[in-house]
């Protein structure tokens, strides 16, 4: 996971960035309180910086090993290789993707898939 944190980053450096594992209830709590959408998701990343424009990167990634086990299982993949997606994606919206419009999603994904495919 860190191999896939610090290929995201690339030339940028973090001054704290943190992974953690969950279970569903934990994550659908977060969810609800911070996005008011009380279910389970995959994954949610939280910018802890001050100042967004800062050049050092704090942030905290929060994946639900669940519902990333439950996306393998329906995508016919390792849940491992479905983690490290998540991790990648919550590095990605450190850096400022957003996939809330479709053609931010197909960018993200593209970017998704090309740092997967370099470890």
């Amino acid at each position: 996971m860190v191999r896939a944190v610090r290929a995201a980053l690339g030339q940028r450096r973090p001054a704290d960035v943190s992974v953690v594992l969950v279970g569903d209830e934990a994550i659908a709590d977060l969810h609800g309180r911070f996005l008011g959408d009380p279910r389970p998701t995959d994954v949610l990343t939280f910018d802890l910086r001050d100042d967004s424009r800062a050049d050092t990167l704090e942030g905290e990634i929060i994946i639900s090993v669940e519902t990333a086990r439950r996306h393998a299982r329906r995508l016919r993949i390792d849940a491992a290789d479905e983690i490290l997606r998540c991790c990648v994606h919550g590095v990605l919206h450190l850096l400022g993707y957003d996939d809330r419009t479709p053609a931010g999603r197909r960018q993200m994904r593209r970017a998704e898939n090309r740092l997967l495919a370099s470890l």
